[in-house]
């Protein structure tokens, strides 16, 4: 990714005061008065998707002589096991979403893992992208593999609703001062293999970069149950699964009418400044990461994006590459 907000010290230190007060309000969740609390629901118990652990020594798939292939087309890798059906899908992947995945002035990664043919496939997945809101999703993820579901308060599971259903931005900083913060990320990220995943600085885990390979690589834990617990795991994608209408678009895009879907988005709104202090523009970033399951589709998802005008252009373009990923995994 560009280098960002490369200033003078001074305007460094003033425009890292008004980053913490403006991401309190923009991209990483709801705004103050659309936030929501109270007491939660009953949490619906997700079915966990049978998926095999993911091999923590390659950066994507598990490649082995003789049984695995990999192929590249217009910088789209995929790699899959050596059979007719997984073969035609990645062919038709890679060469339905090439033209979608290079818009001039957007930065976009996205990697899919198809669990039914086992074909993983990929666009620029070691781009570090900043997390915006998805980040909620480890920090959750974090407090439960330190804590254990049956260890947390009443209180703690609220916040835990919150920061996932509403992307609430006060609950989710209680839950990053729990897991440690910076160091809770690096422990979640230690234990799910994710190599690419850094905290932000100052505390500011919105600013936290990672990659589509490692998100894919999170999602995938998670819905194979390697990550987490059981109880913990299916607290977690039940939350991911409840999340407000509003906030559910990006990786759902073409899902089947019956599908069980886990998603969870951030978006953020970044700045661009000259050497000499001039601000120069503003620019969004909108992730989307999850899963989709129904009888005839069973794919994680995770697709990272920079570089749009405004968040509405960006989520329509994150779609848009959901669209054609999605035709595809949704092909009879």
């Amino acid at each position: 990714m560009n280098t960002r907000r490369s200033r003078g010290l001074t305007v460094l230190m003033l425009m890292l005061v008004l980053l913490a007060v403006v991401h309190s309000y923009h991209g990483i969740g709801m705004p103050p008065q659309e936030q929501a609390g109270g007491t939660p629901t009953p949490i619906e118990t997700p079915a966990l998707v049978e998926a095999p652990e993911p091999d923590r020594s390659r950066p994507l798939g598990k490649l082995e002589a003789g049984e695995w292939v990999s192929t590249e087309w217009g910088g789209v890798r995929c790699e899959y096991p050596a059979s007719p059906r997984a073969r035609q899908i990645a062919a038709t992947l890679q060469s339905r979403i090439v033209g979608y995945v290079a818009v001039e002035g957007r930065d976009i990664g996205f990697a899919v893992h198809d669990h039914s043919a086992d074909v993983v496939c990929s666009f620029h997945p070691d781009v570090t992208f900043e997390m915006a809101s998805i980040v909620k999703v480890a920090t959750v993820a974090s407090l439960l593999n330190q804590r254990g579901l049956a260890g947390l308060s009443a209180a703690e599971l609220d916040w835990a609703r919150a920061a996932i259903v509403w992307s609430d931005n006060d609950a989710h900083d209680i839950l990053w001062g729990l897991t440690g913060g910076e160091e809770g990320l690096r422990m979640l990220a230690a234990a799910g293999g994710l190599t690419q995943t850094t905290p932000g600085p100052d505390g500011m885990w919105g600013l936290g970069t990672t990659t589509a390979a490692d998100q894919l690589r999170l999602m995938d834990a998670l819905v194979s149950g390697t990550l987490l617990g059981l109880d913990e795991t299916q607290y977690l994608l039940g939350l991911m699964r409840q999340v407000v209408p509003e906030q559910t678009w990006g990786i759902i895009t073409q899902a089947p009418p019956n599908a069980v879907i886990a998603v969870k988005n951030g978006w953020l709104d970044v700045q661009h400044w000259a050497p000499d202090g001039r601000y120069l523009t503003t620019t969004w970033t909108v992730n989307s990461i999850g899963y989709i399951q129904s009888p005839e589709v069973n794919y994680t998802l995770a697709i990272l994006s920079s570089g749009h005008d405004s968040e509405e252009s960006g989520r329509n373009y994150v779609e848009e590459v959901v669209a054609w990923v999605a035709s595809v995994l949704t092909a009879d």
